[in-house]
């Protein structure tokens, strides 16, 4: 079982999990943890961890909103502890469209393709639209 878990700065991982329900409906493998400002490293560190203690899957899909951010690095020192790194797939510059397609695919992929396919929808994902 895959477990999605959706960590950033302030409030941009509950407005993500939020919008993604919005569209596919709650989902129990789907998580969220963001770093406030009065929690600081070591708070996010605690409630990180709780998260990860309560996750029932044995894969971690880690959407994270910085590449090199406090939530994620983190995050992935946790999953390191836990022996879960290894078993993870990561990716940052979190946005709706490669979370709703994760999600849609999750149970039906290995991380593997799950990566290949995120990866390749990014280009369409993506559009500069010019005034």
């Amino acid at each position: 079982m895959k477990e999605i878990i959706i960590v950033g700065h302030g409030a941009f991982p509950v407005g993500l999990k939020n919008a993604a329900e919005m569209i596919l409906g709650e989902r129990d493998d789907l998580h969220c943890q963001g770093m406030t400002e009065d929690m600081g490293g070591h708070g996010f560190i605690e409630a990180i961890s709780k998260l990860l203690d309560t996750i029932k899957g044995d894969e971690v899909i880690v959407f994270a909103d910085v590449l090199g951010g406090s939530p994620l690095n983190n995050t992935v020192t946790c999953l390191h502890e836990r022996g879960l790194l290894e078993k993870s797939l990561i990716f940052t510059g979190a946005n709706l469209p490669s979370l709703v397609s994760a999600i849609s695919n999750v149970e039906d992929c290995t991380l593997t393709e799950l990566k290949e396919q995120i990866l390749a929808e990014q280009e369409t994902f993506f559009s500069l639209i010019e005034l």
